[in-house]
């Protein structure tokens, strides 16, 4: 589903695979990955957030996740009981040019660097190649752990981009600290700008 923005950044035009022009977002065809931390519930806040950034939006969500939060999404979303029957880890990819995982738990990112793909959550990680983006979610124990620590700079040395969390406060320890809590407001902005950056170099 194409969006109109209402975001500053130069675009270009482009033509769809069905002839028509439209304008060319900065994430292009989106997609989404939802893991299972609380920070999951501000899933549709993120959705309409992206309709900002990019030209096709589609949410997959662990069967977790997707109970945290209401389905009635603005965008088109998918969870492992669509994956049942239907290679959605290749069809899903082959459409989308940004593929970010946010919120991204500790159990993801572990899974995402070991390449285990049990859900389609991690089957889109691992069938992507280098380049997914992580914006982790969870308490500042586990963030600075050795074993997520080791999994963020595997990710990191195989080419992913992981997100620096921003001190905010968590939902589920009630703490405040770097790396956990809700997800970060302008994570989508700065993946817009990461990779216009890059487009640069």
């Amino acid at each position: 589903m194409t969006r109109n923005s209402t975001n500053d950044e130069p675009r270009t035009q482009v033509q769809s695979s069905s002839g028509q022009i439209m304008t060319a977002m900065p994430l292009g065809s989106l997609l989404i990955g939802v893991c299972g931390s609380s920070a999951a519930e501000s899933t549709g806040e993120l959705a309409e957030e992206a309709l900002r950034y990019a030209n096709d939006i589609t949410v997959v969500a662990t069967r977790t996740a997707a109970a945290l939060f209401v389905s009635d999404l603005p965008v088109p979303l998918y969870t492992d009981a669509d994956w049942i029957d239907k290679p959605l880890h290749v069809t899903l990819l082959q459409q989308a040019d940004t593929l970010v995982i946010a919120p991204a738990t500790a159990t993801t990112l572990a899974k995402a660097a070991a390449g285990i793909a049990d859900t389609l959550v991690t089957a889109l990680i691992c069938a992507h190649g280098p380049g997914v983006y992580f914006q982790p979610c969870m308490n500042a124990r586990m963030w600075t752990s050795p074993a997520v620590r080791r999994a963020v700079d595997t990710l990191r040395g195989d080419g992913h981009h992981v997100l620096e969390p921003g001190p905010v406060a968590s939902r589920a320890s009630r703490t405040v600290g770097s790396g956990v809590g809700e997800i970060p407001g302008n994570v989508l902005a700065t993946v817009a700008e990461h990779k216009r950056e890059s487009g640069r170099n």
